[in-house]
């Protein structure tokens, strides 16, 4: 058996029907077999992707409040906490002139499934509205409906023909099935040229000695390659060609699983311009040195030269690189360091929402950056014993699975542009059946958010009763009534004296 040609994986042939090895041949053609076994090489050898001896450091944090024009650096960081008023405006603003001209698409990357909620669709296909039980799809076409109507608020021209289409990234897995589900629900509203449907690769998964896996005598056992596979599935689908040709200059690519998520935000797109940045990285503040997601940072290049680095090599930021380091990565220092004030000095967590200009993802899949640049995922797989050609579903973990991320193209970009955003109104997160991340915290977050909201325009409810989980408590206003608390005086009137469950909603046209 030889983990350089995988040629191990024909061992059955004889026993295959003629349908079933065409099958098993066209599978094999559709992977690189030497770029996967370089990959394979690097993260077992525990090479770094990133090179070593370079110097981790927080990113520079824009000062707005003493400058209107800071000194901008290739990784830089705004906290919208942090930003007057008036410059929020004038970025959102500019961000809504280019989501009226036509110049921005979403991306939602919803490649995997359910499957930990006992739902064997995409993740999107869940239902999670507060009080419609919407799924998360629904959610985000709404967004974009209500977004639309408030780029040409005013403005003479007709929300139906601002351009602001939805790809969907799938994978061989759910991609007919995710594709069906929009169809079958009539797009949302969105119409069938406004949503875009790819699929990213699946790759075979490894045993531990570096032979790929199978999952029956004629199949490999595949799997997606993870979120990072994006570009180069834009790429191979035609879509990027097609976003080009569109006049698209950029794209907001954003996880399934945030129920909160603002499509296209305005404000996002709108600083990522201003700033002149390839890629933004919207964040969110730690809740605690704890808390288990990956922070954005620099790691400046090393100082090559002999003795000590000069004072201005150390100070210069022309060399620094924006990179998000994953929790399982940090040193108990990065995961600790304080400011003065009591903050993280690393404390921009990642929460996988990006801007990425179009001409730069087309340099990324142009000069093949990212094609071996992979993480190790040591993983339980079934799999077909090459010996006995017996199916065996292991008890320990027996295989590696490669996987690319998305962030790892952030050292290729002139510059990345962190925006800190608040938590409880950009962030609900639906990433466990239970407890912490779960449906039922997004459902609170949601309701509480909302019922925000409605009491910042003089509106309230009975015995003042807040928002959560509960059935009886749950609230919800349609993405169709208001994107961001937006619009809600004209509903004055309903929203006295609230009884909950409740949920504000305005019908499509």
């Amino acid at each position: 058996m030889s983990a350089n040609d995988q040629q191990h994986v024909f061992k059955f042939r004889p026993e295959l029907s003629a349908e079933q090895q065409k099958a098993l041949e066209e599978e094999f053609k559709s992977v690189n077999v030497s770029e996967l076994n370089e990959a394979f090489q690097r993260v077992t050898s525990g090479a770094s992707s990133y090179g070593d001896g370079w110097e981790l450091a927080p990113p520079r944090v824009l000062d707005y409040k003493t400058s209107k024009e800071p000194a901008l650096t290739p990784c830089c960081l705004a906290r919208t906490s942090e930003v007057p008023s008036e410059q929020l405006s004038a970025w959102r603003q500019r961000g809504m002139q280019m989501i009226r001209e036509g110049k921005v698409a979403a991306v939602v990357m919803a490649g995997g499934a359910g499957t930990r909620f006992g739902f064997d669709r995409s993740k999107g296909c869940l239902p999670i509205g507060p009080v419609s039980n919407k799924p998360i799809f629904q959610l985000f076409a709404e967004r974009i409906l209500r977004l639309k109507e408030l780029c040409v608020s005013g403005g003479g021209k007709s929300a139906k023909d601002v351009h602001l289409p939805l790809y969907v990234m799938t994978s061989p897995l759910n991609h007919e099935d995710t594709a069906g589900f929009f169809k079958e629900h009539n797009y949302f509203g969105l119409g069938e040229n406004g949503v875009r449907f790819f699929a990213q690769q699946v790759i075979p998964a490894f045993d531990m000695q570096g032979n790929f896996l199978l999952d029956s005598k004629g199949g490999l056992s595949m799997s997606p390659n993870g979120n990072g596979n994006i570009f180069q599935a834009l790429h191979d689908t035609g879509m990027l060609k097609e976003m080009q040709s569109a006049g698209i200059e950029g794209m907001h690519v954003f996880s399934v699983d945030n129920i909160l998520c603002k499509v296209t935000d305005p404000l996002f797109v709108g600083y990522c311009s201003a700033v002149n940045a390839e890629v933004g990285n919207k964040c969110v503040e730690k809740t605690s040195p704890a808390e288990k997601v990956g922070v954005m940072c620099v790691k400046k290049e090393p100082w090559g030269g002999k003795g000590e680095a000069p004072v201005e090599w150390r100070e210069s930021a022309e060399r620094d690189r924006a990179f998000v380091v994953e929790y399982s990565e940090l040193t108990d220092y990065a995961k600790n360091a304080q400011l003065p004030d009591g903050k993280l000095l690393w404390s921009a967590g990642n929460i996988a929402n990006h801007y990425f200009r179009v001409d730069f993802v087309h340099r990324v899949v142009e000069n093949r950056f990212m094609n071996v640049m992979y993480h190790k995922a040591v993983k339980k797989v079934p799999y077909v014993d090459i010996n006995t050609g017996e199916r065996i579903t292991p008890t320990t973990e027996n295989a590696i699975k490669l996987e690319q991320f998305i962030f790892d193209c952030f050292p290729f970009a002139n510059r990345v542009a962190g925006l800190e955003v608040d938590r409880l109104s950009e962030f609900a997160p639906v990433k466990n059946p239970t407890g912490t991340d779960s449906p039922a915290t997004a459902v609170c977050m949601m309701g509480k958010l909302h019922q925000k909201w409605v009491e910042s325009v003089g509106g309230a409810f009975a015995g003042g009763v807040c928002a959560s989980e509960e059935k009886d408590k749950r609230f919800e206003i349609s993405p169709l009534v208001s994107y961001e608390g937006e619009g809600l005086e004209e509903y004055v009137s309903q929203l006295k004296d609230l009884q909950l469950p409740y949920h504000l909603e305005k019908h499509r046209n």
